[in-house]
């Protein structure tokens, strides 16, 4: 049966409760949890009232905190009074309504983006609210606050967090309401709503899905490992997170200065979500609760921890778990072909044949010499060796349906083709920005493929290069090519490529390049594909930067020696890789082995050590 893998003590307020004496004396600890409290939210109160709307003198986004922090202390008397916790979370609920309504009709701006952020708000908590308040309802009392509540400072303290709690979190949808610069609707405000609405409807389906699960009577007791559930531990934390990226990107466009500091919200929510009281605790509950069940161990080891990925195959999967991988052998191989279609018409875009090529959209500020890092034109052309290595893949995938490699990067590889396509749409539109979320994305997508690459052996010289070769020379290349991308955004925001300060930023940059290039040799296993790719557009960079109009020597030597770094470095660990597996097959006499990208010796198919599939 499934059932829920957290015993959900936590809310996504981050309290816990403590196991300290219930003394009713004066703690200094907790005043100086109080202390620290308020000046974080005095500190924030201030970067996000920076360009923002006044009234009766005061910032309006000040005024908002206050009340904040007043409506916790006023729900603290009767909760205090009555030694109760029942309305604790939606107090938390009706706060983020109030406020955000309150922020909209005092700064007086009622444009889309300002209208749109506060609809997001309102949506979410009103949602997530009156959700907590039935559970809590439902359990008659809430076990956090057992201990806590019979302190007065402890208990006062919580109320005071939950302010902060909500300062921090709703700050950058405060800090764009009330701003005096309204910007019109564009790119970023589309992409925030695509990407809240995601987030959204995930947090809202996985506490659907495990409020089912617990309404019937045969899961008591139970985890649930279906659903969201089945691909990710937490996917409603996930939710919750991508849902305040989402408002960030919204909020974006509208920060000046010191107000950027509130963009730390989804990061906050992130934090607090992945490291201080929810997924940390929950985890041990679940642990303590069913870690001598095998179902649950298996659970736990091929499902994600936060983010929805497809079930990991494991060396020791027990056949349940191997039947449930090899399920989608039809599905994956249909998505992966259907995605490689959409990439197909967006390439064709790309190229010009039916749209504008990248270089000349958005104004042309994708063309070879718009910033210092850029690559020079003819190292584009490896998008070419790029495309006919993921073709050969989508053949690959269909007659490897059961390879337990083409089922562990199957949906990563669809996604790295979807957001290819959007990353060649977006830039057809002229949206700069919301290309570096893409490319980003990309990049991120592609090493979690790649690693992936690395858990299971390859079956044939072919494998290795259809498969490995293919994705290999994707990552490092995006990975190049989404620094340039992130300066074309800059520029287009008023940076001057030309400063005097540019060429040190530049060479910084591609030092960081040079780090990422060491780290995929380090962590990935020395794959000559990533690093050949990356050196590729880094001695492109080097050559456009020595005769084209933007010209620079120090840049050009910079990414000489950027790429002359991951070569050695990559060949370095290559080398000692091969030392290595040559050693073990001399001392186990196996002769069936291929040499592998990364170096190593990987057994194929013929290996009598692992059987087909």
């Amino acid at each position: 049966m499934t059932q829920s893998p957290i015993p959900e003590k936590t809310s996504r307020s981050g309290i816990q409760s403590e196991n300290d004496p219930n003394s009713q004396g004066i703690s200094w600890g907790s005043i100086l949890v109080l202390a620290l409290v308020l000046t974080l939210a005095v500190a924030m109160t201030w970067a996000g009232s920076q360009n923002g709307a006044e009234v009766w003198g005061l910032p309006v986004l000040a005024l908002a905190v206050c009340w904040m922090f007043l409506v916790q202390l006023v729900a603290f008397v009767p909760a205090w009074t009555n030694r109760t916790e029942k309305f604790f979370d939606l107090t938390g609920s009706l706060t983020y309504i109030s406020t955000i309504l309150a922020a909209l009709l005092l700064s007086g701006h009622f444009d889309a983006t300002a209208i749109l952020i506060t609809v997001t708000v309102v949506a979410w908590a009103s949602r997530l609210g009156s959700f907590l308040f039935m559970r809590v309802r439902r359990a008659g009392s809430d076990g956090r606050f057992d201990d806590i509540k019979k302190n007065f400072l402890r208990f006062l303290n919580v109320w005071m967090i939950q302010g902060l709690w909500i300062t921090l979190t709703l700050s950058a949808a405060l800090a764009a309401v009330t701003a005096v610069d309204r910007p019109s609707v564009g790119g970023f405000t589309i992409v925030g709503l695509l990407v809240w609405a995601t987030g959204f409807t995930l947090e809202i389906t996985a506490d659907v899905q495990k409020s089912r699960f617990r309404a019937e009577p045969a899961n008591k007791n139970e985890f649930i490992h279906t659903g969201l559930w089945s691909w990710s531990r937490h996917p409603n934390y996930f939710g919750e997170i991508i849902l305040w990226v989402g408002v960030a990107i919204i909020a974006f466009p509208t920060l000046h200065g010191w107000q950027y500091v509130t963009l730390v919200s989804p990061f906050f929510v992130t934090i607090l979500l992945t490291k201080v009281s929810g997924i940390p605790i929950l985890e041990r509950n679940a642990d303590s609760k069913w870690s001598n069940q095998e179902d649950y161990r298996e659970y736990k080891a091929k499902t994600s921890v936060l983010v929805p990925l497809p079930p990991k195959w494991t060396n020791s999967s027990t056949p349940r778990m191997e039947q449930e991988l090899k399920s989608n052998k039809l599905i994956q191989p249909i998505v992966v072909t259907l995605s490689a279609i959409v990439m197909g018409i967006g390439t064709l875009a790309g190229f010009g044949l039916i749209g504008t090529r990248v270089e000349d959209s958005a104004g042309g500020v994708f063309a070879a010499d718009a910033t210092l890092i850029t690559p020079d034109t003819p190292a584009f052309t490896i998008w070419s060796l790029i495309y006919v290595g993921l073709a050969a893949y989508v053949v690959w995938q269909w007659k490897e349906r059961a390879n337990p490699r083409a089922i562990r990067i199957g949906w990563l590889a669809s996604a790295s083709m979807i957001l290819n396509a959007m990353w060649l749409g977006v830039t057809q539109l002229g949206w700069v920005w919301p290309s570096v979320v893409v490319i980003l994305a990309l990049a991120i997508i592609l090493g979690m493929l790649v690693g992936r690459l690395g858990e299971e052996d390859r079956r044939s010289l072919i494998e290795s290069v259809v498969v490995d070769g293919s994705f290999g020379v994707y990552l490092g290349w995006v990975t190049v090519a989404s620094v340039p991308n992130v300066a074309v955004a800059l520029i287009t925001t008023g940076v001057d490529p030309g400063a005097p300060w540019a060429e040190i930023t530049a060479i910084m940059v591609l030092g960081l390049a040079a780090g990422l290039g060491v780290m995929f040799a380090a962590r990935l296993g020395a794959r000559r594909s990533v690093a050949a790719a990356m050196s590729w557009a880094l001695a492109w960079i080097a050559i456009g930067r020595l005769s084209g109009p933007l010209h620079s020597t120090p840049v050009a030597l910079s990414a000489i020696v950027a790429a002359l770094v991951i070569i050695a470095v990559t060949a370095y660990f290559f080398l000692n890789a091969k030392k290595r597996s040559t050693t073990n097959v001399r001392t186990t006499g196996d002769s069936a082995d291929a040499l592998s990208d990364d170096g190593s010796h990987k057994r194929t198919a013929q290996s009598p050590t692992r059987a087909e599939n």
